[in-house]
């Protein structure tokens, strides 16, 4: 409902590893909920990690790939590119492989593109179990500060559902939050 801004979705669904069906169709009701077509042309670009999640985005998302969809890729792929909207599917869930893959999952580097490549919405979608997870290693622990840090930021609970069996909670920015923020500067 809101034009500019800062987005997470985070969820219950525990099973997932390099493809997440539930994050697919969560993304794909985000765009259907556009009956209005505010959404330009061009105008999403869906992120995640996996390129098997890739694979299932882009079927998934077919139809929207010739209207406001403009590229559905891995974040390497967007690299150096913007667009309007971005919307990031963290893909793994399942707290064993989010622990044995976690120096990929976490790389600083990767998130920082998939964050910093939007020019007016943000919208973060990923499973509690992923927020939650604390590395063992210290790298990988100040790797995954960063998602931590981003469900902090985001402290105002917006809208709560259930959705194919599993709970969604969207949060974003506290205003008074942000504004004393950029007050104390």
């Amino acid at each position: 409902e809101q034009d500019t801004g800062l987005f997470l979705m985070s969820h219950s669904e525990r099973e997932s590893r390099v493809s997440n069906p539930f994050e697919a169709q969560l993304i794909q009701q985000l765009l259907d909920q556009d009956e209005a077509g505010e959404l330009e042309d061009n105008s999403v670009a869906v992120l995640t990690p996996h390129t098997a999640q890739r694979s299932h985005l882009q079927e998934i998302l077919a139809d929207e790939l010739d209207g406001c969809v403009e590229v559905v890729d891995t974040v390497e792929r967007l690299q150096g590119g913007e667009c309007e909207n971005i919307i990031v599917s963290a893909t793994a869930s399942d707290p064993t492989g989010i622990g044995s893959n976690e120096d990929f999952l976490l790389d600083l580097n990767r998130s920082n593109v998939a964050f910093s490549r939007t020019e007016q919405r943000l919208i973060v979608i990923c499973a509690e179990s992923f927020l939650n997870h604390i590395p063992p290693e210290i790298e990988d622990y100040n790797a995954a500060m960063l998602w931590k840090s981003l469900r902090s930021l985001c402290s105002a609970e917006i809208g709560a559902t259930g959705f194919d069996g599993h709970q969604i909670s969207v949060n974003a920015p506290d205003p008074n939050e942000v504004r004393d923020l950029l007050e104390d500067g």
